[in-house]
């Protein structure tokens, strides 16, 4: 993809590119100091031209698997797809899930590893929410009070931290990849949690065989199996994020089109081609699960 912002190999004075169209280009902060990084180095000249959006949006959040989202639909009438279907005062979400305590610590990091461990987030989150029995101060540093101390691995909500039986399991990867908005929003909301941080096979592997939630970004292929669906909490609100309040949404990504500046001059057909390429993210998605599904048929 890099090749996309110019030629194949700049320090050679090579001219050709070995990749000539981009989809999905993801258009986060991070991608946009890319961008600009890049500019400075090739030349403006030389940087991919934009040709639209690949008609969806990219998207990252807490989901729960198909399994467990129709077996609440039909048994209880629970759309487990929107955040108040876990409130405590109302339901009883948790009894849908499996435990904690039935999936092995092996594979999962020590809070000491994770975000639970970052003073400034459990600053953030003691701060919108009062929640002062799940935080502590450890060597002069607040951070998350993770069952076991920073040394454990699970880190319960308020609605059932006095019986975590009663909370469901969830899983991100990285160094805890969307649990300061977890955290928020379970306090926030009364939403039963149990949150924990995996190694990359942990994440990868643990919510294949076990009824939980989970983080996860779409379209991606990693969980597709299993048709996990988006949590939904209330519309994003920009101006709370800015200041650290995650208890809304996340904000959806525009995902772009980008060719090597080489195509537009070459071929207005080719160009109108990839400009005028789009699909929703329903078709996406059954595409994506038809290649994992049925791979010989890809």
């Amino acid at each position: 993809p890099a090749a996309v912002g110019g030629p194949a190999d700049r320090g050679c004075g090579s001219t050709f590119s070995r990749t000539h169209a981009v989809f999905e280009a993801w258009t986060t902060t991070a991608g946009q100091a890319w961008a600009e990084a890049l500019s400075a180095v090739i030349g403006e000249a030389a940087m991919p031209v934009e040709l639209g959006s690949v008609g969806y949006d990219g998207q990252e959040g807490l989901h729960v698997p198909q399994a467990p989202r129709l077996e609440a639909l039909e048994s209880a009438g629970l759309p487990f797809e929107y955040y108040r279907s876990f409130n405590t005062s109302w339901h009883n979400s948790s009894a849908f899930f499996q435990k904690y305590t039935d999936i092995p610590t092996a594979g999962l990091l020590k809070c000491s590893a994770t975000r639970f461990a970052m003073s400034e987030l459990t600053e953030k989150y003691l701060e919108i929410t009062n929640d002062t029995e799940g935080v502590e101060v450890v060597a002069g540093r607040l951070v998350a009070k993770c069952h076991g101390g920073l040394e454990g691995h699970w880190w319960f909500a308020p609605s059932c931290r006095a019986d975590p039986a009663t909370c469901i399991p969830v899983i991100s990867g990285g160094d805890g990849w969307g649990m300061d908005a977890f955290m928020q929003r379970a306090a926030a909301f009364s939403m039963p949690l149990a949150l924990s941080v995996g190694t990359q096979a942990k994440y990868a592997d643990e919510p294949q065989s076990t009824d939980m939630l989970f983080y996860w970004w779409q379209p991606d292929t990693s969980f597709i199996i299993m048709r996990p669906t988006t949590i939904l909490f209330p519309p994003h609100d920009r101006t709370e994020w800015a200041h650290g309040q995650k208890t809304t949404d996340n904000q959806k990504v525009a995902l772009l089109k980008r060719v090597h500046q080489s195509v537009p001059g070459a071929t207005s057909r080719t160009t109108e081609l990839i400009r005028n390429i789009q699909f929703t993210m329903s078709q996406i998605q059954n595409l994506l699960y038809e290649a994992v599904a049925h791979p010989s048929n890809s």
